[in-house]
């Protein structure tokens, strides 16, 4: 389920939330982790799975492994769905 947080903001029961931070970035958090996700606008938001590597955390960073990408992708996909925003995953 689903929070509406502002205009680009969703907050999801299952603890992540994303956000439009600038024109061409989206950001991915959950629990004390985020990424920065390159995104371009056009007809729908082109998602730059390419940009997806490494997490922000408290202490620095770490590399983001394969299966978490996959798991930011099904989760930044349901948001923008909730948004109502269409998108390509490149």
């Amino acid at each position: 389920m689903f929070t509406q947080l502002g205009p680009n903001s969703v907050q999801s029961s299952d603890g992540f939330k994303v956000e439009r931070t600038g024109r061409n970035y989206l950001k991915y958090s959950e629990a004390i982790r985020s990424v920065i996700i390159e995104v371009e606008p056009g007809d729908g938001l082109a998602i730059y799975t390419a940009s997806i590597s490494v997490w922000a955390t408290e202490s620095g960073s770490e590399p983001i492994r394969s299966e978490d990408v996959d798991r930011v992708i099904k989760n930044v996909c349901q948001a923008l769905d909730f948004l109502q925003t269409p998108y390509l995953v490149e």
